[in-house]
């Protein structure tokens, strides 16, 4: 019984330390940075923001990091805009149903994963390069896989993405 208990520690405390190193926690929009108002705002003309999130995450390192992340609707789809508290422009999330994904990007989800259904896509925007990347979710049965594709279906090399994706991961 003991080694159970401890077994089950051993995989809770390591969730726990996670949970401490990100936190994401709604603003009320008078506690958003200026900067960050002005640039959703020059991005994203006429658009009301629905709400405002701020993302703070902790390095292993011990280095934080602040992002601000402006939560609107844009022509009937969830997006999410993401800045750092100087108002620089990071990324924007354009969340997709599977039969709004370019062709070539769902051609290449059945070709690459056979038997496994596409149940969301999301275009990524990195807004210091301009480079759009799709994250697709794939299911079949109980495994889940989450790819990222360029427009074209191709795969998106990882090293480029690391960075720029992390920005918009674990968010929902």
């Amino acid at each position: 019984m003991k080694k159970i208990i401890f077994i089950g520690l051993a995989f809770l405390f390591p969730l726990g330390l996670l949970a401490q190193r990100a936190a994401v926690v709604k603003v009320d929009a008078s506690l958003v940075p200026d900067a960050v108002k002005q640039q959703q705002a020059t991005k994203y003309p006429g658009v009301t923001v629905e709400r405002w999130d701020k993302k703070t995450v902790t390095s292993r390192k011990g280095v934080t990091v602040t992002r601000f992340v402006a939560v609107f609707s844009l022509d009937n789809q969830r997006v999410r805009a993401r800045y750092a508290p100087d108002g620089t422009p990071l990324t924007a999330s354009l969340y997709l149903r599977p039969d709004m994904l370019p062709q070539p990007v769902t051609d290449a989800c059945k070709n690459k994963y056979p038997g496994m259904t596409i149940t969301a896509g999301e275009k990524i925007t990195v807004f210091k390069t301009g480079r759009e990347v799709y994250r697709i979710r794939l299911r079949k049965a109980n495994a889940v896989t989450i790819v990222c594709l360029n427009p074209d279906g191709t795969d998106v090399e990882t090293k480029m993405t690391q960075e720029e994706l992390s920005e918009s991961a674990n968010e929902e």
